[in-house]
């Protein structure tokens, strides 16, 4: 993102079925859970960077929830909370946010959530952007690679995942063995979210307005 600008790009993984086991074993049939994995990656610039002479950092955020709602809801929360995990030093004075054009990304609800509540929240210009249909891979694929070669790792290793405690831990342990090998492997944060769900949402309405066939919404 341009100086003093921060993008957050967004999207959710398939639902993950517990338990993962290195032997799986026919009494696992009767007692699996799935949880929800909604992947960020947080992009601010560092204390280094300059207008003149711009330098990155990327935050990988995952976060694992028993809450299996896709909704449009669901996702403001979760954008929430990767928002809390901003670590740059400068100040905000702009943000973009991006994801596919999924309906439960690109609708009244994202609008009003994005365009007013965190306008208002913040202060300052906010930018909603949606890829094209079937066109939208980007560094959350990274992130969901990166949390596949781990669950790879913890089945050869025979780690046991039964609950989402245990999958944060493969996914800590699993994120700490490959930065070893390779330092450029992005640190991934990991959240436990247990927050319940909002009481209401409120959707931004405009009658002439095609939310459908429109990619990118900003507030001033």
């Amino acid at each position: 993102p341009p100086f003093c600008n921060v993008s957050l790009l967004f999207d959710w993984k398939q639902l993950l079925t517990l338990p993962i086991l290195g032997k799986q074993t026919g009494e696992t049939d009767y007692a699996q859970c799935e949880l929800s994995e909604f992947g960020g990656v947080l992009c601010e610039h560092t204390s280094e960077s300059t207008l003149a002479a711009p330098k990155t950092m990327p935050t990988y955020i995952l976060i694992l929830s028993k809450t299996l709602d896709h909704t449009q809801t669901r996702a403001n929360q979760c954008v929430d909370l990767c928002l809390g995990e901003r670590r740059g030093p400068h100040e905000m004075k702009e943000k973009h946010l991006i994801a596919d054009c999924g309906t439960h990304y690109r609708g009244w609800e994202n609008l009003y959530h994005h365009l007013i509540t965190l306008c208002k929240q913040f202060g300052i210009p906010v930018n909603s952007h949606w890829g094209c249909e079937k066109h939208t891979k980007a560094e959350c694929d990274r992130l969901f690679g990166l949390l596949d070669m781990c669950l790879k790792k913890a089945k050869k290793e025979r780690f046991d995942i039964f609950e989402i405690e245990d999958l944060k831990r493969a996914v800590d342990d699993g994120n700490a063995a490959h930065r070893s090998r390779d330092p450029s492997t992005p640190v991934v944060k990991v959240i436990v979210d247990a927050s319940a769900k909002p009481a209401f949402a409120r959707r931004l309405l405009a009658d002439s307005f095609q939310i459908t066939k429109t990619y990118c919404v900003s507030s001033v």
